[in-house]
């Protein structure tokens, strides 16, 4: 069973002010210890590196990003053309919908890949993602 890591939960695992923090805390070090295959993308990693960036500073940024490429339990996919064609199409069909969460779940259902850490309620109108919050 592979888990894909939404931003949200990185980003909540790197701020402590995060509404999200703990429950971050809980699941990422929980996947780590019990070896739990997990999965993102490079979309991902630029979106949380950018975010931290703009709230924590560069530094933050730099090191977050830095342990997000070394994690050897953690697939990166990187986007390809068809990816983000697919990912239009899904976002032309569902308002208020971002690029980025519609790049996951077609990711996500190319991959076969269920269950989702995020904290982010869009991705409960997808049938085929069961998010783990």
């Amino acid at each position: 069973m592979r888990i894909f890591l939404d931003s949200g939960a990185f980003i909540a695992y790197n701020r402590e002010q995060d509404l999200h923090h703990n429950a971050a805390v809980k699941f990422l070090d929980s996947f780590s210890d019990e070896n739990v295959p997990t999965v993102t993308s490079n979309h991902v990693v630029e979106e949380v590196v950018t975010y931290l960036q703009a709230r924590e500073g560069r530094e933050k940024a730099f090191f977050a990003g830095q342990r997000l490429l070394e994690n050897r339990q953690l697939s990166i996919i990187y986007v390809n053309e068809n990816h983000i064609r697919n990912a239009l199409t899904v976002v032309r069909k569902r308002d208020g919908l971002s690029l980025c969460d519609a790049l996951t779940a077609t990711m996500m259902e190319e991959e076969g890949i269920q269950k989702l850490c995020s904290f982010d309620s869009d991705f409960d109108q997808f049938k085929h993602i069961q998010r783990l919050h």
